[in-house]
Order: C-alpha cells, then structure tokens, then sequence
C-alpha cells in the first residue's frame, strides 16, 4: 500500500520501525475510549502490531502510521479493517498532544477517498465510544449516520456508517 498525504499529515503503513514511537504514546487516557486495554511492555505490543502486519499481507486490513510532513513527527494509527466485508471499518488513535488539530478528519478523509477508489463500499463503518464527542465529530462531518449501538467492558459505542468519498 502507498502513502497518502494531506498538506497536514502523511500516512504511510504501518512498520516494525514504527513500534516503538507508537508504544510510547499507548497511553491509559489515549485507550479510555478503545476497545483493547494498553499492552503494558513492548514485548506485549509485539503480538499486536505483528497482527496488523500479517493482515495487510492477507488483504484484510490496512494500517498505517500517521506523521507531519515537516518533522516526520509520529501523531498515530489509522487503520482500515475487514475489508473483504464490503463495509469495512475505519480505527483511528491520535497522540494525546496531537488531539483536537484537525488532523484525526484529515486522516479518515484520506483513507475514505483512498478505500472508495480502491473497493468502492456503499459506506465505511466508524464505531466510536459515545462519550468520545471529537471522533463523533469525525463521523458527523463526513456525513455519518448512527446505523447501530454496541458495549465494551469500558464504555457504550455507536456504530456510523459514512458514505464514500470521490
């Protein structure tokens, strides 16, 4: 998979190399509103992201690394999963010090106009904590419409479908 670039953001996929810097930000206050508790070691992280790595192979999901352009600064994960579903679903974290600057949009934004050139899904599925009003925000301005309800052990989640990009 190829990189895909905003003025503000660069996404390329996700590697060993990048492992470290994105343990680093797995933060407790980052994943109150994931569905997965933090791996407490990098040798926790390890089954992880080697799980992300075997699947792009598979085809089944994508995963890619965020980062500014200028400095090459790690901002966080994006990732697009169970692609052969025909819906697939978009995941997204972002560095507590890069929350809340526009770059989480520019990154679903990137991938959405991406996937739909690539797949071509009748919408995509954005699952979000309900308290989480900025990855909310996300999905409503991208035209999102809540299609379901769902609970963790953490937290109650809608369920959006947001229509493709051309």
């Amino acid at each position: 998979m190829e990189h895909l670039q905003t003025h503000r953001v660069i996404l390329r996929p996700f590697t060993p190399a990048d492992a470290p810097e994105a343990f680093a930000c797995i933060t407790d206050r980052l994943t109150r509103y994931l569905a997965w508790d933090p791996p407490q070691t990098i040798h926790e992280f390890h089954p992880v992201w080697e799980g992300w790595i075997k699947a792009a192979r598979a085809g089944t999901d994508l995963h890619f690394t965020a980062r500014l352009p200028e400095t090459d600064e790690f901002l966080g994960l994006l990732g697009l999963h169970d692609i052969p579903s025909g819906h697939p679903e978009i995941g997204i974290w972002l560095r507590d010090e890069a929350q809340g600057q526009g770059h989480g949009h520019d990154m679903v934004v990137a991938l959405i106009r991406r996937a739909t050139a690539r797949y071509a899904p009748p919408y995509f599925r954005y699952p979000v904590a309900v308290e989480n009003r900025p990855s909310r925000r996300i999905a409503e301005k991208l035209g999102g419409t809540i299609i379901g309800r769902y609970r963790t052990q953490k937290y109650d989640g809608v369920i959006y479908a947001i229509p493709p990009i051309g």
